[in-house]
């Protein structure tokens, strides 16, 4: 039997590299239907619903379906969303990919709670879904390495993280994604995430107090670490509300 541990160790590793050069293998979740239109033969990617151990079902519409199935979105299955930590928790394997799509779901109720229009509540669901592209290896843990021996003549203001940065280029320059977003909406979602677009408010879906991003990480990282928040509850998503143009809070 020892003698064949190398082998079967061989063959998982054929097997393993094979998987990767597969370009099947790059969008395992693809759902895929044939049109009935004048394109026969073509297809696209359907809406979907998401079993979460979070939010329990998250429904994707298609385009936001297609944005998944792309290579920079799929790259962050393989992105740990608290890099090390599993070291101590060994369950916090949870990668941004579903920390991403958490985002989505919640800023879609965020916005219906603060009654969005659709072209709003779009935007804002577009922008949280794609606002981790720009994430390296260990994620945060790496932002320091990105500013030591980054070029910062050729980036943006110190204000704004690096990763921020490649995320807007992704966006803006990725084919696939631009095969999925039109240049305008694109650049909406560049500025809904840098600088906010329209109403502050909407800015605060993204990015603030209470924002998107961290109703999800709270609830997912406590839950994958063991030890689950119990002051933030699905709950709250529903009962955020504008005290201005400019602030969102939380009924109680």
């Amino acid at each position: 039997m020892a003698r064949r541990l190398p082998m079967i160790a061989e063959r998982l590793g054929r097997h393993e590299e094979e998987k990767l050069t597969d370009s099947s293998a790059v969008r395992p979740c693809t759902i895929l239907k044939e049109t009935e239109t004048e394109s026969p033969g073509l297809v696209v990617p359907e809406s979907r619903t998401i079993r979460d151990p979070i939010h329990r079902f998250i429904e994707l519409n298609e385009q936001e379906a297609e944005l998944m199935d792309t290579r920079p979105f799929q790259r962050l299955r393989h992105l740990r969303q608290l890099a090390f930590a599993y070291l101590v928790y060994p369950s916090a394997t949870h990668t941004r990919f579903e920390h991403s799509i958490g985002v989505c779901h919640v800023a879609g109720l965020l916005a219906r709670s603060l009654q969005f229009d659709p072209d709003q509540t779009k935007l804002v669901r577009i922008a949280a879904l794609l606002h981790d592209l720009g994430h390296r290896p260990f994620s945060h843990v790496s932002e320091e390495a990105l500013e030591r021996y980054a070029d910062r003549s050729k980036l943006p203001p110190k204000t704004e993280k690096i990763h921020e940065f490649i995320t807007a280029i992704l966006i803006n320059q990725d084919p696939e994604i631009c095969r999925c977003l039109s240049s305008s909406l694109r650049e909406r979602v560049v500025t809904a995430l840098q600088s906010g677009h329209g109403e502050p408010v909407v800015r605060n879906v993204l990015s603030g107090p209470i924002d998107a991003v961290k109703q999800d990480y709270l609830l997912r990282d406590s839950y994958f670490c063991g030890s689950n928040t119990v002051f933030l509850t699905y709950l709250n998503y529903t009962k955020c509300f504008a005290t201005s143009l400019t602030q969102l809070a939380i009924d109680i």
